[in-house]
């Protein structure tokens, strides 16, 4: 049975990765195969490789397969999504990872963010801009803050910040607004509103949007995604 998992910054999925359509996301993914002798395969444009786990920045297309694994889908502005852009984890902390694998297969999600947390705090990771910084702070407690807002609150005209928030992070600001709606959307799906209505209050035009918008972010169709959340 497949499982999902939603946090502020973070979603975990325990379970087959087979059926995902190619796909970008705005997240930093970290896959795992929970099989000891299994690898996940992976596709992108360069090519597909096999590995026990795998990296996977943001924007880049790619499907992967495997019959049970762990994915790790972190906003990359996170202090935990910029330490896996800025030295992915390895294979080679095998304590570490067979502790992370247990953890997933029991289910334990706070065991499991613990280990994940303990693997990646002794990595560095780059300083953004400070009015970036506020942004992202301000975007804890108003998640689908408009762009003017957001410019008015450090200071900036809408087009400079517009211009500042990609030049530090990489993104336009408009895929982070869209991944914190499809995380508040998870959200009201795991208190169990129907597909719709949960649709609505994220601040999608209508269910075909969000239906769009989670194949487009994650291979999957949003049933699909609805049913591991309440563990169907």
């Amino acid at each position: 049975m497949a499982r999902l998992h939603i946090e502020k910054d973070r979603a975990i999925y325990i379970g087959p990765l087979a059926q995902n359509t190619p796909h970008r996301h705005f997240a930093v993914q970290w896959s795992l195969a929970l099989h000891g002798d299994e690898t996940l395969s992976l596709r992108t444009q360069a090519g597909t490789t096999t590995a026990k786990s795998a990296v996977i920045l943001p924007g880049v297309e790619h499907d992967l397969q495997c019959s049970r694994a762990l994915t790790l889908l972190v906003h990359p502005l996170s202090e935990l999504g910029r330490c896996l852009q800025n030295e992915p984890i390895t294979s080679q902390r095998e304590d570490a990872i067979r502790a992370i694998r247990e953890a997933a297969e029991a289910g334990n999600i706070p065991l499991l963010m613990e280990e994940l947390q303990d693997l990646t705090c002794a990595i560095p990771h780059a300083t953004i801009d400070g009015r970036i910084e506020q942004t992202l702070h301000r975007l804890h407690g108003q998640p689908v803050l408009s762009a003017d807002d957001a410019a008015g609150a450090v200071g900036l005209s809408t087009g400079r910040f517009l211009h500042l928030f990609k030049e530090e992070t990489g993104m336009p600001y408009r895929r982070m607004l869209l991944w914190n709606r499809l995380m508040i959307f998870f959200a009201h799906i795991k208190t169990g509103a129907d597909i719709t209505t949960a649709a609505l209050d994220a601040g999608f035009a209508d269910s075909a949007h969000l239906s769009r918008s989670v194949r487009q972010a994650f291979g999957l169709t949003a049933r699909e995604i609805a049913a591991a959340l309440r563990g169907i």
